[in-house]
């Protein structure tokens, strides 16, 4: 309590606290107390293993459920502004000003996309030459290799695959979807798909499977099982993609959840 201007500070008050009451519970309650309260709230311990187990919260497990494909992920998964500059500068073959990125990424202000540039140099992304009047932006090798390299014998052996693989990609990256081959470090006995893909504006983790002509011709129930377990591995859809027409006959025939499975046949 504060006196006003002109009076005399007044003697502070005094009070007993009301202190809480002795629990008499035994040991044992406290303990199951405890207990039940980890198993609805968490531990605490916020891990990034992909792993849960009784003491996870339930967003967290929510949370490791939605991240679970990242595991098959081989390189950083860039933001979405970042990615469709690296694509720019890709589709370009050659380094670009601010002006001309600025345009290509439809971004509001230079400012936007310099604060952008910034970051992707701290991470290695892209290169700058200052050397000139104009400062020119181009990919760094590493991203390059990162990115844009795809050994197509990781995905198959058949003749078309390297065919199919290349227009996949090229098709995903028209659309600014991230698109990238998957790890082949995958546990024995674990599934994995061929590339993956990431669609920013839908937030959808894409399995992405590349059928050869030959393998859909000798064993279509390959192709079959590879759209159905997208869901083990914890992708939101799953596309298929061929140079055969044998693949919309096992599409249509043999796939119920035609909303999340897509097959496409490319000429």
């Amino acid at each position: 309590m504060r006196a006003a201007a002109g009076e005399e500070q007044p003697t502070p008050l005094q009070f007993w606290l009301h202190r809480p009451p002795t629990i008499n519970d035994d040991k044992r309650f406290l303990t199951d107390f405890i207990c039940n309260q980890k198993k609805r709230y968490g531990n605490g311990n916020m891990g990034n293993s992909f792993e849960t187990d009784d003491n996870s919260s339930i967003l967290q497990q929510k949370q490791i459920e939605k991240d679970r494909w990242l595991r098959y992920i081989t390189v950083p998964l860039p933001e979405k502004k970042q990615w469709q500059i690296i694509v720019v500068l890709h589709k370009k073959r050659g380094p670009l000003k601010l002006t001309d990125i600025t345009k290509q990424v439809k971004a509001e202000t230079r400012d936007d996309v310099v604060s952008i540039l910034k970051k992707m140099m701290r991470n290695g992304i892209i290169d700058m030459d200052d050397s000139t009047r104009n400062i020119n932006y181009s990919l760094s090798a590493k991203s390059v290799e990162d990115y844009f390299t795809f050994d197509h014998a990781k995905i198959g052996t058949a003749e078309d695959i390297p065919r199919v693989t290349q227009k996949v990609v090229d098709s995903y990256l028209d659309m600014d979807v991230f698109v990238t081959i998957a790890s082949q470090h995958v546990e024995q006995g674990k599934y994995r798909p061929d590339l993956i893909g990431y669609h920013f504006d839908k937030e959808k983790s894409i399995s992405i499977e590349i059928e050869s002509a030959s393998e859909l011709t000798s064993h279509p129930e390959y192709a079959r099982f590879n759209m159905e377990k997208w869901r083990d591995m914890g992708f939101d859809m799953c596309h298929c993609w061929s140079e055969s027409k044998k693949l919309l006959e096992v599409y249509d025939s043999q796939v119920a959840d035609k909303d999340n499975v897509r097959a496409f046949v490319i000429s």
